[in-house]
């Protein structure tokens, strides 16, 4: 099918127009129902569910072919246009030009289905959801994945794969450069990394004896996003992943550590993901990109191309009793790289705080205010998890401002090296209440 940036993204490739629907069986551009999915929804159930899921044999055996209109217009390369006034040109361009198929202009053929299977599609996607929901986006399933993109992440530097038109091999991160490098991309590379004898893969496989050992990152809280602008909610939702998480060291908890020593955090501790689950179209109906034909007009199915019918979209009151109060979920959720519970314990409070806190209109200072020293030792108390993770993302670097710490009481050092006020001890204000945070009603 057509490409984002091949020889297919303006035509296709393989299959005259009248053939375009053979690309829509395995990846379907239109509705997104496609036996791709149905295969992997029915297997995934069974896997994890162990009984459930099986193939959707009606949406397969009832499937047919026959005219449809355009379901995303402003991004289909056929049509591409912004509404109906480009349509029209559109048809008037093309019969002009002596196109016998202009009457066709803003319709495909695509795969359809009879009326009859509409509930049984829409429960195709509300299939989606519960997978995304249940197994997915599952908290455990996603802490063994960020452990793994860390574990990747520390190899990246120092790990080269074999690749045929790059002599010296490729990192991890740039193996789609060469089709040799990308299929030596596979499962055993976790196990390469482990036996590897190099000193440089030491912090690497440190991480994977620790997903071995199923101590994943800690998932310390969610939030849920409303739907309604106007919820305090949805300010949380508009602050970026490194907004979040210097607004969460700064945040005024007070805990101690076995030895009465004061704990913080620090960014490279936090993960934050902001979670959506669709249906499909995001906020969107996706059965409403789908069409549908009456069974009075099955009987045209055998005629010539040119002939067969027109499905069209299905009014939602056929259906409103089965059709959920959202298409979309959202939720911000926090998870912790530091398996101390104690630093876990710490960032749930925070993130309490922090919620509270930007509901009711307060927001961090956007300077590093007066801080106090803090010793060495903080660094170093990280239970299992020896040494933080050094680079493990740039973007933290990126978005980390310079710290300002006090040597003594007289002289204050500034770094504005970002790499070295990463090596600093973690920092927090000084004593003080909430009302630290303005209470002018101003948000980040």
């Amino acid at each position: 099918g057509p490409l984002n940036d091949g020889p297919g993204y303006e035509s296709y490739v393989g299959r005259p127009a009248e053939k375009e629907f053979l690309y829509d069986i395995v990846s379907n551009r239109h509705s997104g129902l496609d036996v791709d999915k149905i295969d992997y929804f029915a297997r995934d159930q069974r896997q994890c569910h162990k009984g459930s899921g099986e193939i959707e044999v009606l949406l397969i055996e009832e499937a047919f072919v026959c005219w449809g209109e355009c379901s995303r217009p402003s991004k289909c390369f056929q049509c591409r246009c912004e509404g109906e006034e480009d349509l029209q040109l559109q048809r008037i361009m093309r019969s002009a030009a002596g196109d016998k198929d202009a009457r066709r202009d803003g319709m495909h053929l695509m795969i359809c289905y009879p009326e009859k299977t509409l509930l049984k599609a829409l429960d195709f996607f509300k299939t989606r959801f519960r997978l995304h929901s249940e197994i997915y986006t599952h908290r455990q399933a996603k802490g063994a994945e960020y452990i793994i993109c860390d574990i990747l992440k520390e190899a990246d530097p120092h790990y080269r794969l074999r690749a045929e038109n790059y002599p010296g091999g490729l990192p991890i991160s740039r193996a789609m450069l060469d089709m040799t490098a990308y299929a030596n991309l596979n499962d055993t590379i976790i196990d390469t990394i482990r036996s590897s004898t190099k000193t440089s893969l030491r912090r690497a496989q440190d991480l994977i004896e620790r997903y071995e050992q199923r101590m994943f990152y800690k998932f310390v809280l969610s939030i849920e996003i409303s739907h309604d602008k106007d919820d305090a909610t949805s300010l949380l939702w508009e602050k970026d992943e490194a907004a979040i998480k210097m607004e969460l060291c700064k945040m005024h908890v007070s805990h101690r550590g076995e030895g009465r020593e004061k704990l913080f955090l620090s960014p490279i501790d936090i993960i934050i993901e902001k979670k959506e689950i669709h249906h499909g179209r995001k906020s969107l109906n996706p059965v409403d990109m789908m069409r549908f034909l009456p069974k009075h007009e099955l009987s045209r199915l055998n005629r010539s191309v040119s002939e067969l019918p027109e499905a069209r979209q299905q009014s939602e009151d056929k259906y409103k009793s089965s059709i959920p109060q959202a298409f979309n979920e959202r939720a911000i959720r926090i998870f912790c790289r530091n398996p101390d519970k104690k630093i876990v314990d710490l960032l749930y409070h925070a993130s309490l705080q922090w919620v509270e806190d930007t509901k009711r209109g307060f927001h961090a200072p956007d300077s590093w205010i007066e801080m106090e020293e803090v010793g060495d030792a903080a660094g170093d108390d990280m239970g299992a998890y020896d040494r933080h993770i050094a680079n493990v993302s740039q973007e933290i670097n990126d978005h980390t401002p310079p710290r300002r710490r006090v040597t003594n009481r007289n002289t204050t050092q500034v770094s504005a090296d970002t790499n070295q006020a990463e090596e600093m001890s973690p920092v927090r204000p000084t004593r003080g209440p909430t009302n630290l945070f303005h209470a002018n009603g101003e948000t980040n």
